[in-house]
């Protein structure tokens, strides 16, 4: 149930990304593969993929942080006994220390959510510079 939670919460803004970008393709550079007389699986590979990247990438980050927000949203509701008993990860701590008042966990709880939230923006802002390095400054 939480795979579901979180691959239908990530799955959408990616594919409408990968839409808008690939349909978001200039015409002259359509226009370059006929004239090379590309097939379509070169046109793909070589025109419409690359022109589409950024606008993927943008959905790729969009998506992580959706389902960041998703896993611990899911990890909290369905694994501290609100569905079907106590869990064992941040989400069932934070709940467990909201439980017993201790403010001092659950600070540190957000504070580790905030961490690697921030490092899994990071880690996909730089791969997003590395294979976009043309349009990202």
């Amino acid at each position: 149930m939480k795979i579901i939670l979180i691959s239908l919460g990530a799955f959408f803004p990616m594919a409408l990304a990968a839409q808008a970008g690939c349909q978001n393709v200039p015409a002259p550079f359509r226009e370059i593969g006929r004239v090379f007389e590309l097939d379509r699986r070169a046109t793909l590979t070589k025109i419409v993929l690359p022109a589409a990247l950024p606008a993927i990438l943008a959905g790729l980050e969009l998506s992580l942080n959706i389902a960041w927000l998703g896993t611990f949203g899911a990890e909290y509701l369905i694994g501290t006994g609100y569905i079907n008993g106590m869990g064992d990860g941040l989400g069932a701590y934070l709940a467990a220390a909201r439980e017993y008042a201790r403010m001092d966990q659950v600070l540190l709880g957000v504070l580790f959510l905030a961490l690697i939230g921030f490092a899994l923006d990071r880690l996909i802002i730089g791969f997003s510079r590395r294979l976009v390095s043309w349009r990202i400054a």
